[in-house]
């Protein structure tokens, strides 16, 4: 049975439903977001295009970003063929038995891992992208247009748990960092606002002039230090001190 008509014959069969144990629960939050995937299919059925639903909790397992699940799934090479996956509760290892796998973890294994993923675009809500000062006091200025995937404190955020209950903005801009760095740059990475349509499918077909904020690799001063700090052992233990020291001030200068 299709994930999306199994939400609505539970919906309709369970009209006033009642959460009697943490089961109940899980099972409440997952056709709860089976509803919410199928108007996004609903969407993208109605421009043409033939979505794949795959709920989490039908093929991963444990949660963050090494969670275990086949991701060949979305290797899809038809035309027209949009593969939704989301957030989901998904079970777990251990006592707990059941936890939330957040729909950040699970794009940053889709950008790495499946071919040919070019660019991974967050969809933030009533902002812009990363601000330089909290969004209450924050005018057109203060968009960071690229910002360092290393300097966390160039930018200001808010969070709303009542809303997303895996993290806000900073976890988005945490796990963008984290592609854009074990890809080298090769998957382009943007947060833009999710409520400027035009802006979100400007973003997915690549456009460099949307307003957005593109996560890029760390700067080259960051990275020559880095090696300066992976070397200096060398100086202190090796027998060649004289080469040592001088194969990492050669590396230092040169990365």
């Amino acid at each position: 049975l299709d994930p999306v008509e199994f939400a609505g014959l539970v919906r309709s069969a369970n009209a006033e439903w009642c959460c009697a144990t943490q089961g109940d629960a899980v099972d409440q939050v997952r056709v709860e977001m089976l509803e919410l995937s199928a108007h996004v299919c609903r969407a993208l059925t109605a421009v043409g295009l033939q979505p794949q639903p795959h709920p989490p909790h039908q093929w991963a397992h444990n949660t963050g970003v090494a969670f275990r699940g086949d991701l060949a799934r979305f290797d899809v090479r038809e035309p027209g063929v949009v593969p939704v996956t989301w957030g989901d509760v998904v079970d777990v290892d251990g006592a707990q038995s059941f936890g939330i796998l957040s729909g950040d973890d699970i794009v940053v294994r889709l950008a790495l891992e499946v071919p040919r993923v070019a660019r991974l675009v967050f969809c933030v809500g009533g902002v812009d992208g990363l601000l330089a000062v909290p969004p209450h006091r924050a005018t057109a200025a203060d968009l960071i247009p690229r910002w360092d995937a290393n300097d966390f404190s160039a930018f200001t955020g808010a969070h709303d748990a009542s809303i997303d209950v895996t993290g806000g903005i900073g976890v988005k801009a945490a796990r963008g960092a984290h592609v854009v760095v074990a890809s080298r740059g090769a998957v382009r990475v943007v947060l833009v606002n999710g409520e400027e349509p035009h802006r979100i499918v400007a973003a997915c077909a690549g456009d460099a002039g949307v307003r957005c904020t593109e996560i890029v690799l760390p700067k080259p001063v960051e990275l020559r230090v880095a090696a300066a700090l992976v070397l200096a052992p060398l100086v202190l233990f090796g027998r060649q001190r004289r080469s040592a020291a001088a194969l990492c001030g050669v590396a230092a200068a040169g990365v």
